[in-house]
């Protein structure tokens, strides 16, 4: 059996407005699990994903709600696997963001990275929604 722990999360996303409350634009994320393995024991793990996204924009310029959608890849890397894991990454999330200056907003959001196709040349590594929750700044107003 398989279990996952927490780690760090680390995330940047860059966009621009398309439409008035539309956006597109890019993001990276760094995650840093733990991966217990029954009978094997634990493996730290190196998830780097990368993925063009999509994000609505509602609310006032006083709070706002912005859900979007990720597509992207993704790869799952450690000391105690032969090779990397690579894979097809979808996700979705949900921030809410304050201003705090001018130019700069505090924000939380919620979402959930998956991988529904993917693996090694030795597996398939396959897994349905893992949620994450982070808190940051959003620079640009």
């Amino acid at each position: 059996t398989f279990d996952t722990e927490m780690g760090g999360l680390f995330m940047a996303r860059i966009e621009g407005y398309v439409a008035p409350k539309v956006s597109v634009g890019a993001q990276a994320m760094l995650a840093y699990p733990t991966l217990n393995v029954s009978g094997v024991g634990d493996q730290d793990l190196s998830l780097a994903n990368f993925a063009p996204v999509l994000i609505a924009h509602f609310g006032s310029d006083a709070f706002q709600i912005s859900p979007g959608i990720a597509l992207g890849y993704q790869t799952i890397d450690s000391d105690d696997l032969d090779s990397k894991v690579e894979g097809f990454s979808p996700g979705a999330f949900v921030e809410l963001s304050f201003p705090l200056s001018k130019v700069l907003r505090g924000s939380g959001e919620v979402g959930f990275i998956s991988q529904p196709s993917g693996g090694n040349e030795d597996t398939e590594v396959t897994f349905g929604p893992i949620f994450y929750l982070a808190a940051g700044l959003s620079f640009g107003g």
